[in-house]
This record gives C-alpha cells, sequence and structure tokens, in this order.
C-alpha cells in the first residue's frame, strides 16, 4: 500500500518449465504477503556489469507496468 510492489525475474534453466501463477502461488505459500511478487518476467539471461555481477540497475528495465 505504501511501498513498491515487488517484481519476480526469472531465469530458467534449459528444459525447466513453469508459470507466473506456479511461482506467485509458491512465494504466497513461503514468504510474508508484502514480499510476494505480483508479477513476473521471465528473460534469458541477468545482465551484468564487466566485474560480472548483477547489474540491477538495468534489470528496472523488465518490469512490466
Amino acid at each position: 500500500m505504501l511501498g513498491e510492489d515487488v517484481h519476480l525475474i526469472v531465469v530458467l534453466v534449459d528444459g525447466a518449465n513453469v508459470s507466473a501463477e506456479d511461482l506467485i502461488e509458491h512465494c504466497s505459500r513461503q514468504l510474508a504477503r508484502y514480499k510476494v511478487p505480483h508479477s513476473v518476467s521471465f528473460i534469458d539471461a541477468l545482465p551484468r556489469n564487466p566485474m560480472g555481477k548483477v547489474a540491477r540497475a538495468e534489470l528496472a528495465g523488465y518490469v512490466i507496468q
């Protein structure tokens, strides 16, 4: 209500198959309500910076508004 919505960005391993609804349902059973994602994006690979760390600022572009 007062903060931002949680968005889940997922990189599936080869051969894996899972739906956004399944992931949200799993999170709702394991996490506090405010931590459960409201939306999910599936991407091929996480963006990395030159040091090999995840480029978090670039992940904002994957969020669906």
